[in-house]
């Protein structure tokens, strides 16, 4: 299993515009939001070819994956495409410690972002700033998540051109 699952450019996630809005509240300024989102916010579910797009969870350098935290991509329809905003959540309490997530525009730059927490688990999340891509042309977003687990180092990423396409 590769360390950065979605590393490829043009990376096509794909949701139908008839997704329900869900019950919490949206991102906030200072990055920290709910475990779900509402105002039109929508957890990205499928890739371009209709697969499931599954959760992305961090895993050692030795291939060990974590449930205890997950990434994921939120999309809301806004004019010519959407706009998009990554999610770091604390799903379980496992004694992480040293965690980082950034999220930018270009790679290893934190522009839309950067935490030094994802709040207390079962609920804590942290949302990046949203930023738009258009349908025709996309945008580039690159994110990390990085914390140890008893010594253990462990990290996913969400890297690439994404672009989302409502029906």
């Amino acid at each position: 299993m590769r360390f950065r699952r979605l590393a490829a450019v043009g990376v096509a996630l794909a949701i139908g515009c008839g997704a329900s809005t869900l019950a919490a509240t949206p991102a906030s300024a200072d990055g920290y939001c709910g475990k779900v989102l509402t105002g039109g916010w929508s957890e990205v579910k499928k890739n371009a070819d209709g697969s499931a797009w599954h959760p992305m969870y961090p895993m050692s350098w030795g291939g060990q994956v974590d449930t205890a935290a997950e990434l994921v991509l939120w999309a809301k329809k806004s004019g010519d495409g959407a706009d998009l905003l990554i999610q770091f959540r604390n799903l379980r309490a496992n004694s992480k410690t040293g965690v980082i997530g950034k999220v930018g525009r270009s790679q290893d730059a934190q522009d839309l972002g950067i935490t030094g927490t994802i709040g207390a688990a079962p609920n804590g999340a942290w949302c990046s700033t949203a930023v738009h891509a258009p349908s025709s042309t996309g945008t580039y977003i690159y994110s990390s998540l990085l914390y140890y687990v008893n010594g253990v180092p462990f990290g996913a990423g969400l890297d690439g051109l994404i672009r989302v396409y409502y029906a």
